[in-house]
């Protein structure tokens, strides 16, 4: 499986009743993250714009198209893309972004387990 690096620690999951607030980027109602680090008052992201729009995204272009490829392999099936490649259901965004983060969380634990073991 191809993996993308991804500081974890600048999003959070949203809580339950807040799933689907508008994007702070799109101002479409699906948003399921919180940016840890933003200076907005609401910094709630959709799937879609951390995948497309962020600055990060800018600087991970060929990780996540190969990630999303690798994902769409395992699946056998493809998903919805627009005419840039993109893709367009915010759900399978929201799956690839929970994968980048889980990922990136349970790699960044080991390191810590591990620098800690060597201390």
């Amino acid at each position: 499986m191809v993996s993308v690096s991804f500081d974890p620690l600048l999003v959070l999951p949203l809580p339950k009743d807040l799933l689907g607030a508008a994007c702070s980027e799109c101002d479409k109602p699906q948003a399921v993250w919180k940016l840890t680090r933003s200076p907005v008052e609401l910094p709630f992201i959709c799937s879609l714009c951390l995948l497309y729009k962020s600055r990060w995204a800018e600087e991970n272009v060929e990780p996540i198209a190969g990630l999303i490829q690798a994902v769409e392999g395992k699946l056998g099936k493809m998903f919805d893309r627009d005419e840039k490649r993109c893709l367009v259901r915010a759900e399978d965004a929201d799956r690839i972004m929970f994968a980048i983060v889980a990922t990136n969380r349970a790699f960044s634990m080991r390191d810590r387990m591990e620098k800690k073991a060597n201390s």
